[in-house]
């Protein structure tokens, strides 16, 4: 058994080549025989015969080396008394992975360090296998939880990758020029956490030269964290300690924020003072301050608190905490002056997990109730078995569940558009998972970057009969669009607010918390109310006999669509029959001005009162106000029997469907159905309106953050009631409404019953100028609209954006939500304060062009402050696009046969791209009959898709205009157009650099369109 071993570092025969030399000092660094070693006649190959950087190298690895030679010593003693090894393979260590069984090119010193050299010419990344376990970057202490598994790490010239396995403490100590000098410096420990917030080790110590170690003369010091607290136990020690060594620094990997770290010396605490350094990032605390004596024995302990952001409520129930209620469940109360802290908080996990199986399109694990006098202290009745699937379904995609595998549960009815089995390997993965322990949670990390984007490893998971609560660390504070609720900015206001529910993480489930309250509804047919009884007699009386139609259920659908058609055509009595093209459901939340049923009421008070109520407006009142009552039954497709408390928050995603079909069906177009209740894909067959909303300047600015968060949730035609849909409208408020609203998607000016006027002709003539203006810029660009409707309808793109989707890079826009695109390339800078005439807007680095003038405002990356009159709405082009526009008219019917016109605003390189789609506007399949084309550069057209404009009536070409030229005049304006050149008469604008192309008596259909060039002098 031989354990002092090493070979001839950079080779003894032959000239050694300065890159292998180079990891070979890095590899050799760690044998435990370590020598620089060549034969006579040849090159010298010792760190100072090559150059600087080779020394810089070789001296800080060196100088690792010495930094554990207290661990490295300690090895050998072991392996001097008991046999065991110093340089070990990894199967040693993890005899059951296979994959370590043929692993020869890293190693282990001791069962914690492992070495990860480059071992080929030319490599700047290394392949290492990391076995289960919880593994830390020797350098930077960041931890690596791996499944076994392989990585590629960066692997530079100057570095060798080293890490530490969790579990393990390592002695080590400051380096010297040599051993005698660094055996007289401070020691310290490096403590390795594992999943359980512990470590052990050990430290030999003796005088490093006698033949034999004598009893007088040596140490051996056991380590040991657990529970918040290392024991430093000096066994049986005897060792003089003349130099007063002591270890002087502890580092922790892998800990949160260490508090009231004290030092206790036999027991009794010391008057040292610790200090404590922690790197939240790096999850790494560094205690200095300390004196521990080698031949002493210490308890050095911490509180380990939990950060306020990380404090799960315990007790989030209607009626409140109170210090007992909250001991009842054996949670801590601590008060706390940030306001939204919970003072009742988990300090200790409800579930444990074990028989975790990484498969290879999969990950499964079991997650059992511990036994705890507190486990049935929360809200309704805990499941005790759980099971956890991970499905690897694409590269780009994965899908986690928690599931009671003993007994059926309610699951939401919504088809998940995932392959019917997983196609994902190993290596394509983008995403590594993580099953954690102590306490149970769920990490996704992205494997190219290491950011962890889901990671549930947090107290407080809940899984009860009514009560379901899993929470995550958040990758960022920059996230959106959680919760369908009126919100004050696009950023999610992190502070403490319940909002809804994480890189696109999308989290279905049904039992949602929003109650959102009902409006006027019609009475029946000549019935008259006696508005001198109270309320609820009104409605116990006129209301009685409505019911909610149950839409989930095949004979609904069926009914549904009779009575849409009857709506329409009226087989009986057509000269009754109402022609539409589109419906617009409401109300549908469901909601009712009945609090769940007439009297007696609902029957149900666990489900109409469950245990935990959600934070809404009626939480006083319970899930069944001013809706149905919760017991009452509905019937999936197939025949099941589900409660509404179940599919409440589907009620309007249930009706939408049929809706749409109906309409289809019932006209034969395409149609459209607007709603106001939506659910995860309702935009495949819907747009929808904000709701309800208020009169008020606030209400400007919120329509443009719900229109951005509909984008995130799929939903791209989206508009709010424009100047209000309670209260009375005010002139100005209007006014800038109107010019905001032209560019909504869904653009409608509407209000409720009782409220003054609005509609632009019912104010004054400048009113209606404004209006008239600002629609005309609308129905311009509409070509333009129509296509990205066309391309998130295709492509899965957005229509209404903000600034942050185009200009990610740029930080600036990440909080901006008072603009936004439509498309890429069409910025909106409305006003929504009020007696305003300025706007301060930002222009990310692009080149902008004013719309109305198109010229380049030079601004980018910038806020700039524009004059914005009473008349004016700031709209600006991004260079590099080019817009499809057409003549306006009083309606599209009539727009759709005018002239079509190219905006082209060029970039810096003066290039320019768009796209147009076209079709009839109304036939239901799209997939045979349209035109499509791309435009770019110097106006080509490459025509991707014809069967639309060239069957039918064409549409032609009439204006083109090039924004950004430069100062020089361009002359030789060609047109190619049905196999022809022409030259065309060209006006150009020398100081807003505009050419304008008129080619309107021309009749160039666009599909004969070719190209247009231009030459400068």
């Amino acid at each position: 058994l031989l354990f002092q071993t090493g070979s001839d570092i950079c080779g003894f025969f032959q000239d050694a080549e300065y890159e292998m030399c180079v990891r070979w000092m890095q590899l050799g660094a760690f044998y435990p025989f370590s020598r620089n070693h060549n034969t006579i006649g040849t090159r010298r190959q010792d760190p100072v015969s090559w150059d600087e950087a080779f020394e810089d190298i070789s001296r800080s690895v060196l100088e690792t080396r010495y930094t554990l030679l207290p661990y490295l010593y300690t090895l050998m003693y072991k392996a001097h008394t008991e046999g065991s090894t110093v340089v070990r393979p990894l199967l040693h260590e993890f005899v059951s992975d296979k994959e370590t069984w043929n692993i020869d090119k890293q190693f282990l010193l001791g069962p914690a360090f492992l070495i990860s050299p480059v071992l080929e010419p030319n490599a700047r990344n290394v392949s290492a296998y990391f076995p289960t376990a919880l593994w830390y970057d020797y350098y930077t202490g960041v931890a690596i939880n791996s499944t076994g598994e392989w990585k590629t790490l960066a692997a530079p010239l100057e570095h060798i990758n080293l890490h530490v396995r969790g579990g393990y403490i390592l002695p080590w100590q400051r380096p010297a020029l040599n051993t005698h000098l660094s055996r007289m410096n401070p020691l310290g420990l490096l403590i390795a956490l594992d999943e359980n917030k512990e470590a052990r080790g050990e430290l030999f110590w003796d005088d490093g030269k006698s033949k034999e170690p004598q009893p007088i003369n040596l140490c051996i010091i056991m380590l040991d964290v657990f529970q918040n607290h290392l024991d430093v136990s000096a066994v049986g020690s005897t060792f003089s300690n003349p130099d007063d060594l002591a270890f002087q620094e502890i580092k922790i990997f892998g800990t949160q924020v260490l508090h009231n770290v004290t030092v206790k010396h036999n027991g009794v605490t010391s008057q040292m003072s610790p200090q404590v350094t922690y790197d939240p990032n790096m999850k790494v605390a560094v205690i200095t301050g300390i004196q521990l004596l080698l031949n002493e024995s210490y308890t050095v302990e911490w509180e380990d608190s939990i950060k306020d952001e990380e404090k799960m409520d315990c007790y989030p129930d209607q009626t409140g905490a109170s210090e007992a209620s909250c001991a009842a469940r054996g949670c801590i109360w601590k008060e706390s002056n940030t306001p939204g802290v919970p003072y009742c908080y988990f300090v200790n996990d409800l579930y444990s997990v074990s028989n975790v199986q990484h498969l290879e399109k999969e990950a499964t694990a079991n997650i059992s109730l511990k036994n705890s006098p507190y486990s049935n202290a929360f809200p309704s009745t805990p499941v005790k078995q759980l099971q956890l699937s991970v499905v690897y379904h694409k590269n780009e995609m994965l899908q986690f569940k928690i599931y009671d595998p003993n007994h059926s549960r309610y699951e939401v009815p919504v088809p998940l558009n995932i392959p019917s089995s997983p196609s994902s390997t190993t290596d394509g993965r983008l995403y590594d998972v993580l099953i954690k322990e102590n306490p149970f949670g769920i990490e996704i990390r992205r494997k190219s970057t290491g950011t962890v984007i889901w990671d549930s490893q947090l107290l407080g998971f809940t899984f009860n009969d009514m009560f379901i609560r899993i929470s995550t660390r958040l990758p960022s504070t920059h996230i959106y669009g959680f919760g369908e609720t009126e919100h004050t900015s696009f950023k999610i206001d992190l502070n403490w607010h319940t909002w809804g529910l994480q890189e696109d993480v999308f989290i279905r489930y049904p039992n949602g918390g929003d109650i959102v309250w009902g409006k006027v509804w019609p009475d029946y047919p000549g019935i008259v109310v006696n508005s001198s009884l109270d309320w609820d007699s009104q409605v116990e009386q006129y209301r009685a006999y409505v019911a909610f139609p149950d839409f989930f259920r095949n004979s609904t659908v069926t009914w549904w669509k009779k009575e849409i058609e009857e709506l329409h055509t009226n087989p009986q009595n057509p000269t009754k029959s109402l022609k539409f093209d589109g419906l617009w459901i409401d109300m549908n939340e469901p909601s009712s001005f009945v609090n769940g049923a007439v009297p007696p009421g609902c029957s149900d008070a666990t489900l109409n009162r469950p245990p935990y109520m959600p934070h809404l407006e009626a939480r006083d009142r319970g899930l069944s106000s001013k809706t149905l009552c919760m017991e009452s039954e509905q019937i999936l497709p197939d025949g099941s029997r589900v409660r509404h408390y179940d599919v409440h928050s589907l009620y309007g995603w249930s009706q939408t469907r049929p809706t749409y079909v109906a309409v289809q069906e019932v006209t034969g177009e395409r149609g459209i159905v607007i709603t106001r209740s939506t659910f995860p894909s309702s935009g495949r067959w819907a747009g929808h309106w904000l709701g309800d909303n208020t009169a008020a300047w606030n209400q400007l600015g919120k329509s443009i953050i719900g229109m951005m968060e509909f984008s995130l949730f799929g939903i791209s035609y989206t508009g709010s009631d424009i100047c209000g849909f309670f209260q009375d409208a005010e002139y100005e408020m209007c006014v800038r409404w109107m010019q905001l609203g032209a560019f909504y998607p869904f653009s409608r000016n509407h209000n409720t019953i009782g409220t003054r006027r609005q509609d632009p002709v019912s104010w004054d003539e400048a009113f209606e100028d404004i209006s008239r203006s600002v629609l005309e810029t609308r129905y311009t660009l509409l070509p333009y609209l129509y296509t990205l409707m066309y391309k998130a309808h295709t492509e899965g793109s957005t229509v209404v954006r903000p600034l942050l989707h185009e200009f990610v890079a740029d930080r600036e826009t990440w909080n901006i939500d008072r603009q936004f695109l439509l498309g890429p390339a069409f910025l909106i800078s409305p006003v929504l304060e009020p007696n305003a005439r300025t706007v301060d807007a930002y222009f990310p680095r692009a080149r902008w062009y004013d719309y109305y003038t198109g010229a380049d405002i030079n601004a980018r990356g910038q806020w700039k402050t524009l004059p914005a009159p009473l008349e004016h709405i700031n709209l600006h082009v991004r260079g590099g696009y080019i817009l499809p526009w057409q003549e306006p008219a009083m309606n599209t019917h009539l727009s759709r046969r005018k002239l079509m016109g190219l905006k082209v605003a060029l970039d810096d390189e003066g290039n320019a791209e768009g796209w147009l789609f076209w079709d009839d506007g109304q036939s239901i399949n799209i997939t045979s009959r349209y035109y499509l084309a791309r435009f770019s550069n110097t106006l080509w057209r490459h025509e991707i898709f014809n069967n639309y404009i060239t069957g039918t009536s064409p549409v032609y070409l009439g204006y083109i205009e090039i924004w950004g030229l430069g100062t020089v005049s361009p002359n030789s304006v060609k047109i190619f157009w049905n196999s022809k050149n022409e030259i065309v008469p060209a006006d150009y604008n020398t100081q807003s650099q505009v050419l304008k192309v008129n080619v309107t008596t021309k009749g160039i259909g666009l599909h004969r369109f070719e190209a247009m060039t231009w030459n400068s002098s």
